[in-house]
C-alpha cells in the first residue's frame, strides 16, 4: 500500500518511556526525538560533556503525552545545571536507549 502524505503524518508517533529517578523521589518521561531534534542533538555533540547531556534531556524529557517539558535548551540548563550529574547521566542513558543512540568510549558518561 502506498502511503499518502496524510498517512505519513498520522503514522509518526514518538515512543515515550517512564524513567524511575529515585534521587528526585519519582519518575520522569523521555521520548524519541524527531528528525529535526536529532539534527539539533548532532550539533550539540560537538560540545560534548555535560552540555551534550543537557541538550539531550532538553530534547527528550516530556510529559506523559510527549510534550517537551523544557521550552528550550537554556531553560533546561537553568534547571538541570543545578542537579547531580550522576542523576542526569542516568536519565540520559534512557534517552539514548529509546533513541537508538549507541554508547561507547568517550560518549556522554565518559566526558
Amino acid at each position: 500500500m502506498m502511503l499518502s502524505l496524510d498517512d505519513i503524518r498520522a503514522a509518526d508517533q514518538l515512543r515515550i518511556e517512564t524513567v524511575d529517578v529515585p534521587d528526585w523521589g519519582g519518575s520522569v518521561c523521555v521520548r524519541e526525538m524527531s528528525a529535526l531534534e536529532h539534527i539539533a542533538m548532532a550539533s550539540a555533540a560537538e560540545a560534548g560533556g555535560m552540555e551534550q547531556v543537557i541538550v539531550l534531556l532538553a530534547l527528550t524529557m516530556c510529559d506523559d503525552q510527549g510534550n517537551l517539558i523544557f521550552a528550550d535548551v537554556e531553560s533546561a540548563r537553568d534547571v538541570l545545571g543545578k542537579k547531580k550529574a550522576a542523576t542526569l547521566f542516568q536519565i540520559a542513558g534512557h534517552a539514548m536507549k529509546i533513541n537508538g543512540m549507541e554508547r561507547g568510549a568517550g560518549d556522554v558518561e565518559g566526558n
